[in-house]
């Protein structure tokens, strides 16, 4: 029963040994919560300096964002709805349509013209 109870690897060696030292000494103790706040007070340290920097990663994020949608806005005209304009005030010809648009009478000159050249 006893084999039971005792460690057998080198780890559960060292935990014991330190379990005993402790249990016994005042001093061992005392060492030993000094070092653990030391310890808590690092890691709690780290966690703050990682803290300010995703910080100021998000705050250059945010400035850069906001940079390229005024760029963007400043890029597009805006859109004005007025309803008395007639198609033909805007676009003086055809030619300059902002897009590819073909009437019908000028498709049938286009297949035409095409068969007649072949």
């Amino acid at each position: 029963m006893l084999n039971k109870l005792l460690p057998k690897t080198p780890l559960g060696l060292a935990i014991t040994a330190v379990t005993v030292v402790l249990s016994v000494s005042p001093e061992a103790r005392k060492f030993t919560r000094k070092m653990a706040v030391k310890g808590i007070g690092a890691v709690m340290g780290a966690a703050e300096g990682i803290k300010d920097l995703t910080a100021g990663a998000r705050e250059q994020m945010s400035g850069l964002i906001s940079e390229a949608r005024s760029q963007q806005n400043e890029d597009i005209p805006p859109l004005t709805f007025d309803m008395e304009l007639e198609p033909e005030t805007i676009f003086e010809s055809e030619s300059a349509l902002p897009f590819n648009v073909m009437s019908d009478q000028e498709l049938q000159e286009r297949i035409q013209n095409s068969t007649t050249h072949h």
